[in-house]
C-alpha cells in the first residue's frame, strides 16, 4: 500500500516518464490502443482525457496506463481491458483511474515468472461476465493491490457464479491486499462479492471493503487448497451486508481449508443480515486464529466453525445479537446485545451503543504482515479502547461563523481546555450560503476560551467561517524549536521517527499557539507539508520559520477520503480547483479539512480556502492568484459527518 501512495504522488506530480495520450506525436495521436502499442514495455501511458474511448484496450506486456490528475476516462460500453503477460518473464501492471461500462478488467500472469499488480479507481458499472476484475498469478511470486475500486452488479445483469473480483494465486507465494473497494452485487445467486483462490504460502489483506446487495453467495472468501501451504488471512474494518447464498462456503466472511493451513485474523469488521456472518470450513488447520472486536447481528448464523477446530480459534470481544445459531467456544469478554446501529443502511453505532469503547480485548494472534490502521470510513481506527465494528467515532466536526467578527469557539465538543491539538480550514460559504473572504493566515490559541484569529492581527471579517475537527486520535502537538532563524522549513524533529520518516502518511496542520507552557510564536506566512527526507512544515513564501511556532497536527494512514488533490488543467479554472469525490459531489453541508502540501513539488505561496459551487466543492487563493499545475493539497472527508447530510449515496452505490 505504501508503494502505490508513493507511485501515486509520482505520477500525480506530473507523470514523469510517461507517454501522454492523447498529444500531438506518434504513436499517440491516434487511438490510445496505438498509443499503447508504440510504448515500449516497462513504460507507462498517461491518458489526459474524460472523454469516452471506444476501444478494446489489450496490454501484452508490463505496463503502467494512468488517468492523469482531474481526468476520468471512461471506456465505452462492453469495452474492456485485457491484460496479459509475456511467458517466462517477470511482470508488472498498473492500472489507475478508469471507469468501464458493462466490461471488465483481466489481468493474466500465469505464464510469467513473479507478477506485480497494482488496480486503484477502477470503477466498474454493470459488471458482466465471470468476473468484474479477474485476476490470474503466476508461477512465482504474485503481489496484488486492488484499492478504491467500485463495482456494481445489479439483478438484471447477474449470473450464477459471477464474481466482482476473482482471484486465482496459485504460484509459490503471494501477497495480497484488498483495500477500501465498494461492491454492490444483487441477485447473484452462486456468485461472490471478492472471491480468492490459492495454493501456495499466502498473505491475504482485506481491509475496509464495504459489499452491499442480495442473496448473493458470499462477501469475501477465501478458499485454500495447497497441502502443506499457510493461508495467512487478515479481514479488518469490513462491513458485509445481504449475503444469502448457499452453496460453496458460504459467508458474509468465509474461510475454506480444504489442504494445509489458514491462520485468520478476522477484527473489527461489521457483519449483519446475511445468512452467515462468518463461516469457516474444511479439513486443514485454522491454528491459531482470532475472531475479535467484531459486530456479527442479525444473521441467520452468526459464527461457525467446524468442531474440531473450534479449539484452535479465539472468539473474543465480539457483539453476537440475534443469530439464530451460532458454532464457537466463546471468550469471556463478548456481548449478547442489540448493538443499537443508526439504521439497516447506515451501520455505523448510535451515541448510546454498547460498542462504543468497547474494544479494550488485546489479541495475542496480529496480523503477519502491516495494515493500515484505518476504519471502513478510511480514518483512524485507534489502538486501545475502540469501538467494536467496522467504524470508529472520529472525532467532532462543525462549523464556526464568526458573528459579529467574533472567532471565540464554544459549545458541544469543543475543548474544555488548552494544549488540545484540533485543526481548522477557512469555508468561504457554508452549506453553499453567501461568502465571506478572509486572506490571512488563521491561527487557534486559548485563555479561558479557545479562539480562532488572524495572525497579522486583523480583524476576522463578520460571517467569516472555519470548518472546525477535534480529532479523537492520533492529534499531536509540534513547536519548532530548532536553532535556526534563516530557513524557511521547520522540521518534525519532536515528532516520532517512525511518523516524521514515514513519506507516506497523511496530515492536517494549524498554528495552535497554545500547544505547550511556552505560548508559541506567530507565523503570518502561508504554510505547506514538505516531505524531503523526513516530514516538515515549510513558508512557502520562503520567509524564515519562527522559532518556537507551534502547530496542531492530525495524521493518519492514506485513504480514500485522506488523500492529495493535484491542481491540473483539468479541474483548474484561475484561483480555483474543483474536487470530485462520491461524498462531497452535490452535498452542500459536508465539512472539507484541508491542508496545503508541496507534494506536487509546486510551492502555492497564498492562504487557501474552500467553497461550495453549487454543485462541487472546490478548493481556491483566497487573493485571486491562479494555481499552478501540481500545486497539491491534503483533503480529509469524515463519511460519518457526510452521512448527516443524507447524501452518502448520491453516486448510486447503496
Amino acid at each position: 500500500m505504501k508503494q502505490l501512495i508513493a507511485l501515486t504522488l509520482l505520477l500525480g506530480a506530473g507523470g514523469a516518464h510517461a507517454a501522454i495520450w492523447p498529444s500531438a506525436a506518434a504513436p499517440c495521436n491516434g487511438t490510445l490502443q496505438a498509443c499503447i502499442n508504440g510504448t515500449a514495455s516497462g513504460g507507462a501511458v498517461l491518458i489526459r482525457s474524460s472523454s469516452l474511448i471506444d476501444e478494446e484496450l489489450v496490454i501484452n506486456k508490463s505496463f503502467s496506463l494512468f488517468a492523469a490528475p482531474g481526468y476520468r476516462p471512461r471506456l465505452a460500453t462492453s469495452r474492456s481491458i485485457a491484460a496479459s503477460a509475456p511467458s517466462g518473464a517477470s511482470y508488472f501492471l498498473e492500472v489507475r483511474g478508469i471507469d468501464l461500462t458493462r466490461g471488465r478488467l483481466t489481468a493474466n500472469a500465469s505464464g510469467a515468472t513473479d507478477a506485480s499488480i497494482t488496480l486503484e479507481r477502477i470503477n466498474v458499472a454493470e459488471g458482466v461476465f465471470s468476473a468484474a476484475i479477474e485476476i490470474v498469478g503466476g508461477s512465482g511470486t504474485l503481489t496484488l493491490d486492488i484499492s478504491n475500486c467500485r463495482i456494481r452488479k445489479p439483478a438484471n445483469l447477474a449470473e450464477p457464479g459471477q464474481r466482482a473480483i476473482g482471484i486465482a494465486a496459485l504460484g509459490t507465494q503471494s501477497y495480497l491486499t484488498l483495500f477500501h473497494n465498494r461492491i454492490d452485487i444483487d441477485e447473484s445467486e452462486a456468485g461472490a462479492a471478492i472471491r480468492l483462490r490459492t495454493s501456495g504460502s499466502t498473505y491475504f489483506s482485506a481491509v475496509g471493503n464495504d459489499i452491499r446487495g442480495r442473496n448473493f453467495m458470499a462477501g469475501i472468501n477465501a478458499v485454500q487448497t495447497g497441502a502443506g501451504s499457510i493461508l495467512n488471512a487478515n479481514f479488518l474494518s469490513n462491513v458485509v451486508r445481504g449475503q444469502a447464498g448457499g452453496i460453496e462456503s458460504p459467508g458474509a466472511l468465509s474461510i475454506k481449508v480444504d489442504a494445509g493451513t489458514a491462520r485468520v485474523v478476522m477484527r473489527h469488521n461489521t457483519l449483519v443480515r446475511n445468512q452467515n456472518g462468518i463461516a469457516m470450513s474444511g479439513v486443514g488447520s485454522l491454528a491459531p486464529s482470532s475472531v475479535d472486536r467484531n459486530i456479527i447481528a442479525w444473521n441467520t448464523s452468526g459464527l461457525t466453525i467446524p468442531a474440531a477446530q473450534q479449539g484452535q480459534v479465539s472468539v473474543d470481544n465480539n457483539l453476537f445479537h440475534a443469530n439464530a445459531s451460532n458454532a464457537y467456544i466463546a471468550g469471556s469478554a463478548n456481548l449478547a446485545t442489540d448493538p443499537q446501529l443508526i439504521s439497516q443502511h447506515n451501520l455505523r453505532p448510535a451515541p448510546d451503543s454498547p460498542v462504543l469503547g468497547a474494544g479494550t480485548f488485546a489479541s495475542t494472534i496480529n496480523p503477519l504482515v502491516a495494515l493500515p490502521e484505518l476504519d471502513a470510513d478510511g480514518l483512524v481506527l485507534g489502538r486501545a479502547n475502540t469501538d467494536l465494528g467496522a467504524y470508529q467515532r472520529h472525532g467532532v466536526h462543525r462549523v464556526h461563523r464568526a458573528v459579529g467578527g467574533s472567532g471565540t469557539l464554544s459549545g458541544p465538543g469543543i475543548p474544555a481546555g488548552g494544549f488540545v491539538p484540533f485543526v481548522i480550514s477557512q469555508n468561504w460559504n457554508p452549506d453553499g450560503g453567501v461568502g465571506v473572504y478572509n486572506n490571512a493566515a488563521v491561527g487557534l490559541s486559548y485563555g479561558s476560551f479557545w479562539q480562532i484569529f488572524n495572525q497579522n492581527f486583523s480583524a476576522l471579517p463578520a460571517n467569516s467561517a472555519f470548518n472546525v475537527f477535534v480529532p479523537s486520535r492520533n492529534n499531536l502537538p509540534f513547536q519548532d524549536t530548532s536553532a535556526s532563524t534563516t530557513s524557511a522549513n521547520a522540521p518534525f524533529a519532536s515528532i516520532p521517527a517512525a511518523l516524521r520518516n514515514d513519506s507516506s502518511l497523511f496530515w492536517l496542520f494549524t498554528l495552535n499557539r497554545t500547544m505547550t507552557p511556552t505560548v508559541g510564536a506567530l507565523n503570518p506566512h502561508p504554510v505547506a507539508l514538505r516531505y524531503f527526507g523526513g516530514w516538515s512544515l515549510h513558508n512557502t513564501d520562503d520567509a524564515d520559520f519562527p522559532q518556537n511556532a507551534s502547530y496542531s497536527l492530525y495524521w493518519q494512514d492514506m485513504s480514500p477520503n485522506a488523500y492529495v488533490h493535484y491542481v491540473s488543467a483539468a479541474n483548474r479554472s484561475g484561483n480555483t480547483t474543483t474536487l470530485d469525490h462520491p461524498l462531497l459531489n452535490g452535498n452542500p453541508c459536508a465539512l472539507v479539512q484541508f491542508s496545503a502540501s508541496t507534494a506536487g513539488g509546486v510551492f502555492n505561496p497564498h492562504e487557501l480556502g474552500v467553497y461550495y459551487t453549487g454543485s462541487r466543492w472546490a478548493l481556491f487563493n483566497q487573493d485571486g492568484a491562479t494555481l499552478a499545475d501540481d500545486v497539491a493539497m491534503n483533503v480529509l472527508v469524515d463519511p460519518a459527518q457526510a452521512e448527516f447530510c443524507d447524501r452518502l449515496f448520491a453516486d448510486g452505490f447503496q
